[in-house]
């Protein structure tokens, strides 16, 4: 690559032109990124507990499928999504899976709820997108007597 300056053609190495490429679509792949939210918001609503093993988190998609008394640990929402997309929706429920894994939930509630308003989307389109809602439950039992009755 060649720059004028003056008089003179400074030529920059072609390492050096390909770092700057890189970095300016790094910045590019960052920045288009940053502006798509995918993870799933978590809102406390009981203690946490000590960490377990995702796959050991029960799946319902309704709390009368629970057979055991149990309390909230978390709400979960997820982003809108298609309803087609079902790899992605998967990929949600798996990803719900691991957070109440990782704040000692036995369980989760999930299910796809469809988008009932976007302003400017007409209602035909809006029936096509969901998202996930859903709890984070831990079963009474399996709280430690030192927290029971908190």
């Amino acid at each position: 690559m060649k720059r004028e300056q003056g008089d003179k053609v400074i030529r920059r190495p072609i390492w050096q032109s390909l770092i700057f490429a890189g970095i300016s679509s790094a910045f590019t792949l960052v920045f288009l990124t940053s502006c798509v939210r995918n993870g799933i918001d978590v809102i406390q609503v009981g203690p946490y507990f000590s960490p377990t093993n995702w796959k050991k988190i029960e799946f319902y998609t309704s709390k009368e499928q629970t057979k055991k008394s149990w309390g909230a640990v978390a709400l979960l929402h997820g982003p809108r999504t298609e309803s087609a997309h079902t790899k992605e929706i998967s990929g949600q429920i798996k990803q719900a899976r691991k957070i109440a894994a990782k704040i000692g939930a036995d369980a989760v509630i999930l299910i796809m709820e469809p988008v009932t308003y976007r302003e400017g989307v007409s209602a035909e389109e809006d029936r096509s997108m969901v998202f996930l809602n859903g709890v984070a439950i831990k079963y009474a039992e399996n709280v430690p007597q030192e927290m029971r009755g908190k």
